[in-house]
């Protein structure tokens, strides 16, 4: 919403999932979701870089900061909806360009369910 990132649903080992609605991250600011949204493609995997944000998303999180991470942004437009987020396992060339595929299929997803809202 805005210029925030809001936290939705986690899914995994993580003890601060249930935390995750609690997160709000600034996109101004950096962090792995800004890193995302610079990206080309809305796709970022990579170093973590150090940061306040960064920080504060693993304290919520209960774990320690990763040495890689992946987010991905889906976008409507240049706006972007949601920000997929991920750690732990190193992905191939394939697997991160199979992760912007589907981060593009749910953004055409969501274009069509609004054009078929504002049908009705």
């Amino acid at each position: 919403r805005g210029q925030m990132a809001f936290g939705w649903k986690a899914v995994g080992e993580l003890p601060g999932r249930a935390n995750v609605e609690h997160v709000l991250l600034p996109l101004g600011s950096p962090s792995i979701v800004q890193a995302a949204v610079a990206a080309d493609g809305g796709v970022f995997h990579g170093a973590v870089s150090p940061s306040t944000l960064n920080s504060y998303l693993y304290k919520v999180l209960g774990c320690p900061e990763p040495a890689t991470a992946t987010a991905a942004t889906i976008a409507i437009g240049k706006r972007v909806v949601n920000v997929l987020y991920g750690h732990g396992k190193e992905l191939t060339p394939l697997q991160t360009d199979q992760l912007r595929e589907l981060c593009a299929a749910a953004a055409e997803a969501y274009a069509r369910l609004i054009a078929v809202r504002k049908k009705k």
